[in-house]
């Protein structure tokens, strides 16, 4: 099995700006939310965990059960 944790922060592409200024803006803001989360008991930002489960093991799983 395999877990993944996801962080996210969204931002809105401005009208004149490139996808490369989009894409370095969206990463400062990841960093800066992440740095205030952990350095300055910041606002725990949005983190999803993702499963990816083998078939065999749900499958030993519901003979167990």
């Amino acid at each position: 099995m395999k877990l993944k944790a996801v962080l996210e922060v969204s931002i809105i592409i401005k009208e004149d700006e490139s996808v490369e200024e989009a894409n370095a803006r969206a990463i400062d803001k990841l960093i800066d939310v992440c740095d205030d989360w952990l350095n300055n008991d910041g606002i725990t930002p949005y983190i999803k965990i993702e499963y990816d489960v083998d078939f065999d093991y749900i499958k030993e799983i519901k003979l167990l059960n």
